[in-house]
């Protein structure tokens, strides 16, 4: 097998080929099979942030569903007059502070307590929407 002559230097001053020798030689040394290994990793990370998107962007979408049936009910609730209308916008302050606070922890992403600490608040709503409509006060106004 004859031998190769070593690249042509390039560059300026005393020493700088050496350097890009070195480099060649790195290149040359990474074979293709270790350059789709590092694609393959660069992809699956891609891969997981938009899932991590996605899981943050559903958490939020059920917050917000929930949070709406919850305002649905307590709309009809007051106008069937289950519940005060003092009753009605003290609970309707409460989902405004709710979605306030969902809308502020959604702009990074819904992380996995932030989503629990919403969801916790959006049952105590409803819990307290069921007690007023029971605590046999409803009077109108």
């Amino acid at each position: 097998m004859p031998v190769q002559p070593p690249p042509p230097r390039v560059g300026r001053g005393a020493g700088s080929g050496l350097l890009f020798d070195a480099i060649i030689a790195d290149l040359t040394e990474t074979t293709v099979a270790e350059k789709s290994q590092a694609l393959s990793a660069v992809e699956q990370r891609i891969n997981q942030s938009e899932q991590a998107i996605r899981v943050a962007e559903t958490r939020r979408d059920n917050v917000q569903r929930t949070l709406a049936q919850v305002e649905t009910r307590i709309y009809r609730s007051a106008r069937r007059g289950d519940i005060s209308q003092r009753e009605a916008f003290r609970l309707n302050r409460n989902a405004n502070q709710i979605r306030g606070q969902l809308q502020y922890s959604s702009r990074n992403g819904l992380s996995g307590r932030e989503f629990a600490d919403l969801q916790v608040r959006v049952n105590r709503l409803e819990q307290r929407l069921r007690v007023e409509r029971q605590d046999g006060d409803g009077r109108r106004g």
